[in-house]
């Protein structure tokens, strides 16, 4: 739910934004997403582990913790999500 908020919310300010679980891709679809991105924004930093040393240069990391979210819009995933997005001014 997290990476799917995130999504949604940097595409209403006109970003080019895609959710992807790290675990639910093959190899050569994870290299494609990861060459693909200007900006690689993981919610937790355990996430971090799937994404190759090469490309930490584009890494972000907003500790947003574990996906305990059960709905995409919960106000405070939103909350933390809309905060990150501010500071990072997307």
């Amino acid at each position: 739910m997290r990476s799917a908020a995130l999504a949604y919310l940097l595409k209403l300010k006109g970003h080019d934004a895609i959710a992807v679980g790290m675990r639910c891709m093959g190899r050569d679809t994870r290299k494609m997403m990861l060459d693909w991105a200007e900006k690689i924004i993981v919610l937790h930093e355990k996430c971090q582990e799937g994404v190759a040393q090469e490309y930490w240069d584009k890494l972000n990391i907003w500790e947003v913790g574990p996906d305990v979210y059960r709905k995409k819009y919960h106000a405070n995933l939103i909350f933390m999500l809309e905060a990150n997005i501010k500071r990072e001014g997307l």
